[in-house]
């Protein structure tokens, strides 16, 4: 659902900017930002649902810690890197421990998605991110089900 309302957005945000020359791009603007915010409120509950499968005694954060503090504006430039790296380690700790047979996280795309959030918030590399976002929320979606099913 995440990736279907930012895939909608992403196209309806394009669809009014090209034709934006026209009067007629006016009405698809307003839809492609209703697509991109539903897809950023989908994936704030995915990402505390993530936090919320993990969680155990000693672990870098607290569900509504996680997602609150990347709305803090100056912390979360800092905080995207625990957070979003951090949820991945703990899903990779968790699926080792519970010998969930499931591909674990690669940290590397969660560092990737980490940075070019930050550099996206300042309008750098916003195509880039939406590559990486749509890649890392796919993992996080079927690395989350596959430790649900393995849980019931």
């Amino acid at each position: 659902m995440v990736l279907v309302s930012l895939a909608v957005g992403v196209f309806f945000l394009l669809l009014g900017w090209i034709l934006s020359f026209v009067f007629i791009g006016v009405f698809f603007l307003p839809i492609g930002f209703i697509g991109i915010g539903a897809s950023m409120v989908l994936f704030t509950l995915l990402f505390h649902k993530g936090w919320q499968l993990v969680q155990h005694e000693g672990t870098r954060a607290t569900a509504d810690q996680a997602v609150v503090y990347c709305f803090v504006v100056p912390w979360n430039f800092y905080w995207f890197f625990p957070a979003f790296r951090g949820l991945a380690k703990e899903i990779n700790q968790v699926l080792l421990n519970e010998k969930i047979a499931v591909e674990p996280m690669n940290l590397d795309l969660s560092l990737w998605f980490a940075i070019l959030l930050n550099c996206s918030m300042i309008g750098i590399g916003i195509i880039p991110f939406i590559v990486i976002a749509i890649m890392y929320t796919k993992k996080l979606t079927d690395t989350l089900v596959a430790i649900t099913l393995a849980r019931a």
